[in-house]
């Protein structure tokens, strides 16, 4: 094994991995606010979250991953894409759309979607990056957070603490695998920050339970 691996993380697994190092970054791209959300927890502590810059949560993110062989990590941000046969961008599953009755939604490939997949991008080439030279073994499986279509604006480091909460088994959540039909094609982003392919599914996503106020959708 490399001294640090990254791979997508699988629904199957995810009881397992509960009981070692979990760490959620609800993902921001500001240059100047703390838009970005951390919280984690680690064997024989408490839970603990903060609001923080997106450089500071990279070198933090860094930090508490090196004293770890094994790590999950939860971005809030789209990991995967999905294509048509015709080579275009299409909606991932009924999980983007606002409702099972609505054509709109969250599609990966537009707006805050396609910013926070590219600052993902950046963000995971930074941390790899700042592991290696580290020199130690690390292993960080990687899954997608999905949090959207909220009533109003809430705290970075509040959604980040939602989505640890859902993959602990703390909060009522739904877990999704991307799957292509035939003839799309699905692309992972760490196959882009690896500028090469491979046979590795994308990482399956976390989607907590959360009613909306007005509508009361559900996020599933």
């Amino acid at each position: 094994m490399e001294s640090v691996q990254f791979r997508p993380g699988s629904t199957s697994e995810i009881d397992p991995l509960r009981t070692g190092a979990v760490l959620s970054v609800d993902l921001g791209f500001s240059n100047s606010s703390k838009s970005t959300g951390l919280a984690y927890k680690l064997p024989g502590s408490a839970i603990r979250q903060q609001n923080v810059r997106f450089g500071a949560c990279l070198t933090l993110l860094a930090e508490l991953l090196l004293g770890h062989s094994r790590a999950v990590l939860i971005l809030e941000a789209p990991l995967s894409g999905l294509f048509s046969e015709n080579g275009n961008p299409v909606a991932r599953g009924e999980f983007e759309r606002r409702s099972l009755q609505s054509k709109t939604g969250r599609h990966w490939y537009l707006g805050a979607g396609a910013a926070t997949c590219l600052a993902s991008v950046f963000f995971l080439r930074k941390l790899e990056s700042s592991l290696k030279a580290s020199g130690r073994k690390c292993e960080v499986i990687l899954y997608e957070g999905f949090l959207t279509f909220k009533a109003k604006r809430t705290d970075h480091a509040r959604d980040a603490r939602l989505l640890l909460d859902s993959f602990l088994g703390l909060h009522e959540c739904s877990t999704i695998t991307v799957v292509p039909e035939q003839g799309q094609t699905v692309v992972s982003v760490l196959d882009v920050v690896r500028s090469g392919e491979s046979d590795q599914p994308a990482p399956a996503t976390i989607a907590p339970a959360q009613i909306q106020q007005g509508n009361v959708d559900l996020i599933v």
